[in-house]
C-alpha cells in the first residue's frame, strides 16, 4: 500500500464500472485524460513529474461526481476518499485538487501533477477542447448566480491562467496549439 500505488487503466475502468459512473462522465474524463497524456508527452525530459500519476488523476478525477450530485458533497473530496481507501493515495491528492488547489499558483515553486489535472480539465468542456476563455464563460453561464460566485470564478480563470503559462513555458508549443 506505498504512497505512489498507480490504478492501470484496466483498474480504473473496474472503478468506473464499480461507481457506476455515468457514460458522459467517462467520456469527459477519457478527453482530459487525453489533455493530460498529450501535455505529458510534449514536457522537456529533465522535468519532475510522475507522468504515471498525472494520467490517473486525469482519468480518474470526477469518479464520485454522481455520488456529489446524487447525495451532495464536494466530488473532489469524495473522489480523493475513495481512492485513497483503495491505496492510491498521490492520485487521491491529485483528484482532491483538480478544482480547486492548495495554493494559489504564484506560491509553486514547479510544475506539479495536480496543476497538470487540474488545468486539463478546465480545457474540455463536457467532451470538447476548448480554450479557458470557452470554458469559464460556460461555468460562468452555469454557476455565476451571485456577485461571490462570480468572482470565485474569475479568481480561478486567472489561476487557470498562470497554470497556462507555466505550463506552456516549458513546451515547444501555444495553449491553442495543443490540439492541432
Amino acid at each position: 500500500m506505498g504512497q505512489d500505488r498507480v490504478p492501470t487503466l484496466k483498474a480504473s475502468i473496474t472503478l468506473f464500472r464499480k461507481k457506476q459512473v455515468p457514460i458522459h462522465i467517462v467520456r469527459h474524463c477519457v478527453k482530459v485524460y487525453q489533455i493530460a497524456s498529450r501535455l505529458c508527452s510534449l514536457m522537456p525530459k529533465d522535468v519532475n513529474i510522475d507522468f504515471r500519476l498525472v494520467k490517473a488523476g486525469a482519468l480518474l478525477h470526477d469518479i464520485c461526481k454522481m455520488d456529489a450530485v446524487l447525495n451532495g458533497g464536494d466530488h473532489a473530496k469524495l473522489g480523493a476518499d475513495f481512492l485513497k481507501s483503495l491505496g492510491f493515495y498521490r492520485v487521491g491528492e491529485i483528484v482532491r485538487q483538480h478544482v480547486f488547489l492548495d495554493k494559489p499558483v504564484k506560491e509553486y515553486s514547479r510544475l506539479n501533477e495536480e496543476i497538470i489535472v487540474n488545468y486539463a480539465d478546465k480545457r474540455v468542456q463536457h467532451t470538447k477542447f476548448v480554450s479557458l476563455e470557452e470554458r469559464f464563460d460556460d461555468i460562468l453561464k452555469r454557476y455565476g448566480k451571485d456577485t461571490r460566485s462570480i468572482n470565485r470564478i474569475n479568481y480561478l480563470f486567472m489561476e487557470c491562467k498562470m497554470m497556462e503559462a507555466m505550463i506552456f513555458d516549458l513546451l515547444p508549443l501555444k495553449p491553442d496549439e495543443l490540439i492541432s
